[in-house]
């Protein structure tokens, strides 16, 4: 198991313990002050009382002696707008001895400071357990008191009213004694020890919560800067990178130390697991910390979405079954094509999140309406262009909610759709009887492009005369397809040639209509029915026109049949690991150099002009098509492999030349079968459309590498899908939903 950085798996308690320990901090400090405070207060006081003493004289004064008769104590009621004197306490018979002589105290005595310190906040209480005016009181026994008290030959100050009288008792033949007498100036006498017991006065409850939450304030302002700062660096020095680097998370690293930040953590993590998706070279090591990464920051859901991302398969349904994100284990179940139980987790989701596809497979129509109700209504409150996007998905939501009902006919014969939006006359076509569908798509003529495509396409599989654009690509795009993990048209003729297929008439000498048989095998090689898909590209290479000189034949990107028969050939060869097919008959089949580099320069091989997993800075070393001719020429696969391992470009050519060179590679097969393993074919949606061919090229290159327990893994997909969407009517509507791509807000 790979272990994250304290920070990223811990970084949300750590960031919280942190402030904690900060608020602590400065309640220690606010004591602290109030402690240097007290005691500066006290030497202050001392010196100012020490200053003042003088010998017993009448009047007022300040005496310095050593306390007798007992102790006095004094409780004082704190936070009141300062101390507040409360509580009095003292011995019967007090007296100090002052320079030999007794000044008896008389009066209340109010201990100022005293050697002795208790709090009502200490364990036991400072005051008095007899006094009933505390004890009776709830309010007042709730207050902070501190009670100061001085003891029996406690050397003390005292500030007093003084009188003197004659003393009864002679104390020498020379001199009679004077007795002095203490009485209070003002409410009592003030005694002040001359060595007096500090501490700081208690904080209280409001003042300690607002040193805390002062300290925490400070500390949580702190930790954002510094999270802002951290990831302010990263998301600069993001911008600069270039190729795949080695995946390494360090404890100390900017976005580990953002992600145990108040306010960052979130986009931290994200910036964290985009850097494994993207940055990082994809290895095992790596994978395991992004869904980890992706774990931290989103549960199992996380998990799940790092697992679709990764093309990781193996577990998938365990883990969905068990995580309680119902939109992520949805998707998990609607990729691996189990789409009943992507339907039976959605239940309880928003209408908006419906997962589509599961409801179009399962045939549940009036739920997949409700869906395209709820994405028009999200565009109309979104409003500006959204609007302009809403019709699209009202006229899906029409017919969708029509197509469960027993009389579809006689729906179909009179329903009316909008013409604001170019999805809407297709809907509108798809929508009227069977016979007449097909004219009515072909005769659409729609400014948009991509919509056109998809209308010619339904109209070719309804059955449609004549040529219709868009159906055939050029010989290189049809080639190219074979190796390009997200091109959804080429499903979706794949998927419509079946109809279609049946909808042609053939000529005798075979030269009839042949698209229908080009794009059925490539729905062989999507069923994995590799012979088949062979023969009918054979068939197709065949069945040219002899009027067609033989290098348009071979090399043009025309409209023209044996293209696109040569096209399939060559790349269900190298697609298959089987020998190239000869391209014409004028060809000399003992040069099979020259066949070979005609392939090359054809179709894949302007290999030496492309820059796509280029690394200049390595010289010779670090061009790619270099490496390609090595492992070919020569079998040695490792720096194609090493090249591959850090590059970014996902292109159709790049996986193209691993299948043409693999057969022959003798060195680096190790290598280059683990780079593939984990191979980026790009986002990974979880529509069928995408899901289909994205499979089947992860199973043939999972074969390719003699991984064959993944590649059955991928063949289980591949097949739930086709199954799934085998019935002409949930087929049609799923190609339609294509339309809805760029409507939906």
């Amino acid at each position: 198991m790979t272990r994250l950085p304290v920070l990223v798996e811990y970084g949300d308690l750590v960031w919280k313990v942190l402030v904690v320990l900060a608020a602590g901090a400065a309640i220690a400090l606010v004591r602290r002050y109030h402690g240097r405070w007290e005691r500066r207060a006290t030497r202050r006081e001392l010196a100012a009382r020490a200053e003042a003493t003088t010998a017993p004289v009448e009047g007022v004064a300040t005496l310095r002696g050593t306390l007798h008769g007992g102790g006095a104590s004094s409780a004082s009621l704190l936070y009141l707008r300062g101390r507040k004197p409360y509580y009095d306490e003292r011995a019967a018979e007090l007296w100090l001895e002052c320079e030999g002589q007794r000044v008896t105290l008389v009066g209340p005595v109010r201990v100022v400071r005293g050697t002795r310190l208790v709090s009502t906040r200490d364990r036991r209480s400072g005051l008095p357990a007899g006094e009933p005016a505390v004890r009776s009181s709830p309010i007042l026994h709730r207050l902070t008191a501190m009670t100061a008290s001085v003891r029996d030959g406690d050397a003390v100050f005292a500030t007093a009213q003084l009188t003197a009288r004659p003393a009864a008792e002679v104390m020498g033949y020379r001199e009679a004694a004077t007795a002095w007498t203490a009485t209070p100036h003002g409410d009592a006498i003030e005694v002040v020890a001359a060595e007096p017991a500090v501490r700081a006065v208690p904080l209280g409850s409001a003042r300690t919560v607002a040193a805390g939450l002062a300290g925490a304030a400070m500390a949580i302002l702190g930790l954002w800067a510094a999270g802002a700062a951290a990831l302010a660096w990263s998301t600069a020095t993001e911008r600069r990178m270039g190729d795949l680097v080695p995946g390494a998370l360090g404890e100390l690293d900017a976005p580990s130390l953002a992600a145990a930040t108040p306010g960052h953590r979130d986009q931290a993590l994200a910036l964290i697991e985009a850097r494994l998706a993207t940055r990082n070279m994809r290895t095992a090591e790596t994978f395991a910390l992004w869904r980890a990464v992706a774990r931290v920051r989103g549960g199992c859901g996380g998990e799940i979405a790092a697992r679709i991302a990764q093309d990781d398969i193996d577990g998938l349904a365990q883990l969905a079954k068990h995580c309680k994100d119902d939109h992520a284990a949805t998707s998990a179940y609607q990729l691996l094509g189990m789409f009943h139980e992507a339907m039976a987790r959605s239940r309880e989701l928003p209408a908006d999140q419906l997962p589509v596809e599961s409801m179009i497979a399962v045939r549940a129509w009036w739920r997949a309406a409700e869906w395209a109700v709820a994405r028009s209504k999200d565009a109309m409150a979104q409003g500006g262009a959204a609007t302009s996007r809403a019709p699209a998905l009202d006229c899906a939501a029409e017919w969708w909610s029509r197509l469960g009902e027993t009389d579809r006919d006689a729906w179909m014969a009179r329903a009316r759709f909008a013409k604001r939006d170019p999805a809407c006359a297709v809907f509108a076509a798809l929508s009227l009887p069977e016979a007449d569908q097909a004219t009515a798509l072909a005769k659409l003529e729609i400014g948009d492009k991509r919509v056109e495509h998809l209308a010619n396409a339904l109209a070719w599989a309804a059955g449609a005369s004549g040529t219709l654009p868009g159906v055939m690509p050029s010989a290189r795009e049809m080639h190219a397809a074979m190796f390009d993990a997200g091109d959804r048209m080429t499903v979706v003729r794949a998927l419509l040639s079946e109809p279609a297929y049946y909808h042609v008439a053939y000529a005798a000498n075979g030269r009839g209509p042949i698209e229908p048989v080009a794009w059925r095998a490539v729905l062989a090689m999507l069923n994995d029915d590799t012979g088949i898909a062979r023969r009918r590209a054979h068939f197709v290479a065949e069945n040219r026109r002899e009027d067609v000189p033989l290098f348009e034949c071979i090399g043009g990107d025309g409209y023209m049949p044996c293209n696109q028969g040569r096209a399939l050939e060559a790349a269900f060869a190298l697609r298959f690991r089987t020998p190239l097919p000869r391209l014409t008959l004028g060809d000399d089949p003992r040069d099979a150099a020259a066949l070979w580099n005609r392939v090359r320069a054809l179709y894949w091989g302007a290999l030496a002009d492309r820059d796509a997993c280029n690394r200049p800075e390595l010289g010779d070393a670090g061009h790619f098509g270099t490496a390609v001719v090595r492992a070919e020429h020569d079998g040695d696969a490792r720096a194609m492999a090493a090249l591959l391992a850090r590059c970014r470009v996902r292109e159709a050519h790049v996986l193209e030349a691993v299948f043409a060179v693999w057969p022959g590679v003798r060195r680096g097969r190790d290598e280059l079968a683990e780079v593939l393993r984990r191979f980026d074919l790009g986002p990974t949606p979880t529509d069928p459309l995408a899901v289909i061919g994205r499979a089947a090229l992860r199973r043939d290159l999972a074969r390719l590498t003699g991984d064959e327990r993944t590649a059955d893994a991928w063949a289980a997909v591949v097949d739930r899908h086709m199954h799934a969407f085998s019935e002409p009517m949930v087929r049609a509507v799923l190609v339609t939903r294509e339309l809805l791509r760029p409507a939906e807000p």
